[in-house]
């Protein structure tokens, strides 16, 4: 949580994930900060406590997660929801100093402080760059396929699976195809050799995992030609990081999730992955597999769906990215001035 006095600019962080840091930072990046240590965090939580009336109704809260204290706050605020719940209308129903981002908000924000965190050793206009000049476009990456979740979700492993079948596939999460039945589980757990006995091409690295992320990183293009990034639920407006990754690091991504997905990227530059109706997408990865010269055409097009004017709307969280339009949105709604 942050909170932002609007007169003095003073910063107090009562968490300190690098996603915490960032949005505050573009949101306001002269504001001057104070650290409040966890085990202060950690009593002002538990106790009824207040920062007082006036210092509330002078300050903006910035919160990364919706939380029923949030209410507390007797000032503006603006809550990001980067989960698929629906806790923004059950907490702020009415709340008139509220602006609310995210799952169960009027506004459609991707899940940026999962991005910051991912992100955190490229800044915000290196992360545009990347996406206008379709990074790694030109590389034909030297394997088939990448499935990184610690969240084994059942259609996801079985769509890991059934994409092994058409080439090597390495997963190095906790997930690897044994959660895609409640046998199949039970074997691998007597068995953990089971999947990849069953399944050939696939393979297991577990301890070679890493969270999405860190692993896009500067001047690096990923190995693999297709990344499966599918969330674990379809919600609207729920957008995670998984799917950027993969467009940073110069794979395709095979997605499932929301279709409101598309008014940020191309969908002729992703394969949507229809739980429901799966073959069209596998009909489409065997044709760009089998085919080099097809599959780099497919990774060719432009990543964003209308270029610079995707950035002005979902990326322009700082004044030297996209004229700052979404930032200067925001501070309106907030009531604060530059």
């Amino acid at each position: 949580l942050h909170r932002v006095d609007r007169r003095q600019r003073q910063m107090c962080i009562r968490d300190s994930t690098k996603a915490s840091w960032h949005i505050a930072y573009l949101l306001f990046p002269e504001a001057h900060v104070t650290v409040v240590s966890e085990s202060i965090a950690a009593r002002w939580a538990e106790s009824e406590r207040s920062w007082g009336e006036q210092e509330d109704a002078d300050s903006v809260m910035v919160a990364l997660w919706p939380h029923e204290r949030c209410r507390q706050h007797k000032g503006r605020k603006i809550i990001f929801n980067g989960e698929s719940n629906q806790k923004l209308p059950e907490l702020f129903a009415g709340d008139d100093n509220a602006v609310l981002l995210g799952v169960g908000s009027p506004y459609f924000s991707p899940s940026v402080m999962k991005v910051a965190t991912g992100l955190a050793h490229l800044d915000l206009a290196a992360v545009v760059r990347r996406l206008l000049d379709n990074y790694g476009s030109d590389v034909y990456n030297s394997q088939f396929l990448h499935y990184s979740n610690s969240n084994c979700v059942p259609f996801r492993e079985r769509a890991f699976l059934r994409l092994s079948a058409i080439g090597p596939s390495v997963a190095d999460g906790r997930c690897y195809g044994a959660h895609s039945s409640v046998l199949t589980r039970l074997r691998a757990k007597l068995d953990p050799s089971y999947v990849t006995n069953k399944h050939p091409n696939v393979t297991w690295a577990p301890d070679d995992f890493q969270h999405w992320s860190l692993t896009a990183k500067p001047g690096e293009v990923s190995p693999y030609r297709f990344t499966l990034c599918m969330e674990h639920q379809s919600v609207r407006n729920y957008v995670t990081e998984k799917v950027l990754v993969a467009h940073l690091m110069g794979s395709v991504p095979i997605y499932y999730g929301t279709r409101s997905v598309f008014e940020i990227f191309n969908p002729n530059r992703t394969i949507f992955f229809d739980v429901d109706d799966p073959q069209p997408a596998i009909d489409q990865i065997q044709r760009l597999e089998s085919d080099p010269a097809r599959y780099l055409a497919f990774k060719r097009q432009p990543i964003l769906r209308e270029g610079v004017d995707t950035v002005r709307k979902y990326f322009s969280w700082e004044a030297a990215v996209g004229q700052g339009e979404l930032r200067g949105k925001l501070l309106a709604l907030l009531g604060v001035s530059e």
